[in-house]
């Protein structure tokens, strides 16, 4: 099975046979056969016909839509879980602010951790040595969040982790063409925050993927804000895998040339891909998708797809109380 992307900035997807065609602006076809896709992500302004969203449904395919590379707030379901139990049980946990801080506490500490491996990684590997790592401002924050008593004194610890850890990620970005400075998004304002929002739109596409398959309710988060409409539990699980899948692969592909200037454009008060530089990060985010490596604590090697999945379950054992507790992911 494939994951199906189409990078347009106008398009249609009309149904033929049993098959989906999608049609751009400019009369080039491309084929999409419903029994070998597990999941279809639109980019940008891509119209379905009413056929095609049957066709969709009758294969339960889930459809995420992006919009100039955003975290998809736009998503078709056809598999809707039966499993009210679980659901319920999410929501007394979620209404539970010791027990829910507990998950968030876990969540931010594996996310800072990782950012620290990380760190510690480029560090090792970059010959100008023209920075010294703060080890100890990292593991002083770590220790800091047992203390929390509220999610605002988390978020805080949260935002002091990732300021600082972006500013030593600047500094491996290494052509002078690429520029990051700070963190910026809706718009992104440099092209490295133009890869990194797509890299994040991705991920997180593929974390409410998952969570959709265990039956769990989306919407329904511990660290993040609940709001309308907004995937919150998504963006909680992906904290903990933004760091070794889109951090890393981000700066890969500028530090090893994949990405070119001519892969960006100015518009809208932003940076952003154009359609070619949508379809190397989707092609190399694919591959890495596929990579396997060591999982923490395991002996066994899963791919990082089928990490996504596995913490997902986890999290699920986690409500159904056959977990002690949720363990993120940690990279090694």
């Amino acid at each position: 099975m494939a994951s199906v992307y189409i990078v347009s900035e106008i398009g249609k997807i009309k149904k033929s046979n049993e098959n989906l065609i999608f049609e751009n602006k400019d009369g080039e076809t491309k084929r999409i056969m419903p029994d070998q896709t597990d999941l279809l992500v639109l980019n940008n302004h891509v119209s379905v016909t009413g056929e095609s969203l049957t066709l969709l449904a009758r294969n339960s395919i889930p459809v995420y839509f992006l919009q100039n590379g955003s975290i998809p707030n736009i998503t078709l379901d056809f598999g809707n879980s039966k499993n009210g139990f679980l659901r319920q049980k999410q929501y007394l946990i979620s209404s539970d602010n010791h027990k829910a801080l507990n998950i968030a506490k876990s969540i931010v500490k594996g996310k800072i951790k990782n950012q620290l491996v990380f760190m510690n990684r480029l560090n090792r590997a970059d010959t100008r040595n023209d920075f010294i790592l703060p080890v100890t401002k990292f593991k002083v924050l770590i220790k800091k969040i047992d203390k929390c008593k509220t999610k605002d004194q988390l978020r805080g610890i949260e935002g002091t982790a990732s300021r600082l850890y972006f500013d030593l990620f600047d500094c491996h970005i290494i052509p002078d063409w690429a520029v990051f400075g700070k963190r910026s998004r809706q718009p992104p304002q440099t092209n490295v925050n133009a890869v990194m929002s797509y890299l994040y739109s991705l991920l997180a596409v593929r974390v409410q993927n998952a969570l959709e398959a265990y039956g769990l309710d989306t919407m329904c988060s511990n660290l993040h804000e609940m709001t309308y409409g907004k995937t919150s539990l998504a963006y909680d699980l992906m904290e903990e895998f933004r760091t070794p899948i889109a951090d890393t692969l981000c700066c890969s592909l500028f530090n090893h040339g994949v990405l070119k200037p001519d892969d960006f454009e100015e518009r809208d008060g932003g940076v952003y891909m154009t359609v070619e530089g949508c379809q190397k990060v989707i092609q190399a985010f694919e591959s890495k998708m596929r990579n396997e490596i060591n999982s923490d604590k395991e002996e066994q090697r899963f791919s990082y797809l089928e990490l996504i999945f596995n913490q997902a379950n986890k999290y699920k054992k986690f409500i159904m109380n056959e977990e002690e507790s949720y363990v993120p992911f940690a990279m090694r």
